[in-house]
């Protein structure tokens, strides 16, 4: 995930699933070495994730052949914590 409205798949490293961020919002950066983009930074207030010119806030999203869900609900489901990191799905790399 690089960017508000930027329309390609993500997933967790850990993951095989893709997603797709739906609604998101931009921020402004946080100044940290061990944020590099794709970073997880929380989870509290949506997914908030580094980019490589700020941090993007994901509202919904929605799972590879599965219907759009915010984010809390997401995370109700998913093992997702700061500090993972989001890479690219295999369409893009």
């Amino acid at each position: 995930v690089e960017a508000v409205g930027e329309e390609e798949p993500c997933a967790p490293e850990a993951g095989p699933q893709e997603a797709r961020a739906e609604e998101a919002e931009s921020r402004e950066a946080v100044e940290t070495a061990e944020n590099g983009p794709g970073t997880v930074i929380s989870v509290r207030d949506g997914i908030l994730v580094q980019t490589g010119s700020g941090v993007l806030r994901i509202l919904e999203l929605q799972l590879e052949g599965k219907k759009r869900m915010d984010a809390a609900a997401f995370l109700r489901g998913a093992h997702m914590a700061a500090g993972d990191v989001l890479a690219r799905g295999s369409e893009n790399q």
